[in-house]
């Protein structure tokens, strides 16, 4: 029988930080998910990209050529019902029952999406309304995201932390990736004319001008102004029960000088490649006791520890 979940991941220049992921993903949300596909813009530190992939054979890689084309392929091919996306940037330290999001999903007809960002806590201050729900016995929250002030809450589309249904992302998906055939065609990677165009304009400009994504953070923001501008044909209510994840803030992935974060240790892309290659990895157990309170946080949560 087939496990109800797809994780996407998104990466760049970042093994170590990768590790960290699929680590912590596996770990907490490893038994529910059907297939990780790793979908891998190729850069820097290729010999080391290629230790991580043969630590996960389980996950499917998918070499990045036209992010547009791949990803859209990608999400062709998935089985399971629902999707989370994910950047490698990221580190779960907890989970929720995914019976528990399979019911809410089933039983609920004002939910939206079924969020892992967040917890109750975040709303101790009263600002902004939460309501809640028992499914299975458990402490099920919700919040109106078409309504809500809170950034964290009104934020309806992202590349990370938050499960979907796969027929949602083929619907947005639908409106936002600008599928015309004449227009593939024009804009295919071997076109004459996108060749003739490349030699004053790049492709991902032209893919900007004409409203689609080039990239994760494209993706994510097309998708956010989609569900806006469509609020009234979608569901009202994020779920969720417990924060689950945090992204760590600490460096760019396209960073070409040292990075230090608060005077601190240079935490950029390729002295933590160096990190790697001796051996240090992530200290994802650390972040299990002592978990982020906020989806975002920086250098006080990431440390490394030394494996090999």
């Amino acid at each position: 029988m087939a496990k109800p979940l797809t994780n996407i991941v998104f990466t760049r220049n970042r093994p170590l930080q990768l590790a960290g992921y699929l680590d912590s993903f596996f770990r907490h949300m490893g038994s529910v998910a059907e297939r990780v596909i790793i979908l891998y813009k190729k850069d820097l530190f290729v010999p080391e990209y290629d230790r991580v992939f043969a630590e996960y054979p389980q996950c499917r890689v998918v070499e990045e050529a036209d992010f547009h084309d791949d990803f859209l392929s990608v999400v062709d091919q998935i089985e399971s019902e629902y999707v989370l996306f994910g950047t490698d940037d990221m580190v779960y330290f907890d989970s929720v029952e995914f019976s528990v999001i399979d019911t809410a999903y089933r039983q609920r007809g004002d939910l939206f999406a079924f969020t892992l960002k967040i917890g109750p806590e975040h709303y101790a201050d009263g600002k902004e309304p939460i309501e809640a729900e028992s499914i299975g016995g458990q402490a099920v929250y919700k919040v109106n995201w078409q309504t809500a002030t809170d950034r964290l809450s009104g934020y309806p589309f992202e590349v990370s932390m938050t499960i979907y249904r796969k027929a949602f992302i083929q619907e947005l998906l639908r409106d936002i990736a600008c599928e015309r055939p004449w227009l593939k065609k024009l804009l295919a990677p071997n076109s004459l004319v996108l060749a003739i165009a490349g030699l004053v304009i790049k492709r991902k400009r032209i893919l900007r001008a004409i409203n689609t994504f080039h990239g994760p953070n494209q993706l994510e923001g097309y998708g956010y102004h989609w569900c806006r501008k469509n609020k009234s044909r979608l569901a009202p209510c994020v779920y969720f029960q417990r924060i689950c994840a945090a992204t760590l803030q600490v460096n760019q992935v396209n960073t070409v000088v040292a990075n230090p974060v608060y005077g601190g240790e240079d935490l950029s892309v390729t002295t933590l490649n160096e990190r790697f290659q001796q051996g240090f990895r992530l200290d994802t157990q650390y972040l299990e006791t002592h978990k982020p309170a906020f989806p975002l946080v920086g250098h006080e949560y990431f440390r490394l520890v030394q494996k090999d």
